[in-house]
């Protein structure tokens, strides 16, 4: 049995599930995509979409969600992980 003082708050980042310590508090990183707060369990690592014309990598703090702009040339929609060419060159 976990007591509740020998528990950790999930980090910013991270994901984590009951039982949480500081041995295994950085093991399951936010999905790219969205931003997880302070405390966010697996159920709920989905809930905070990246902003549209943002990127989040990996473990990306829900208070840095809106910090890395997506780059000139790119299509960064909302919940999107990965930088998507423009095909505007394609089509003229």
């Amino acid at each position: 049995m976990v007591k509740l003082d020998n528990s950790w708050s999930c980090p910013a980042g991270y994901t984590c599930g009951s039982g949480t310590d500081r041995e295994n508090q950085f093991v399951h990183e936010c999905p790219a995509g969205v931003a997880c707060a302070v405390g966010t369990p697996p159920h709920l690592q989905y809930d905070t979409p990246c902003l549209a014309g943002y990127i989040c990598t990996r473990a990306t703090p829900l208070y840095l969600s809106a910090y890395n702009k997506c780059p000139s040339g790119y299509f960064c929609p909302e919940v999107r992980a990965i930088m998507t060419e423009q095909y505007s060159s394609v089509f003229m």
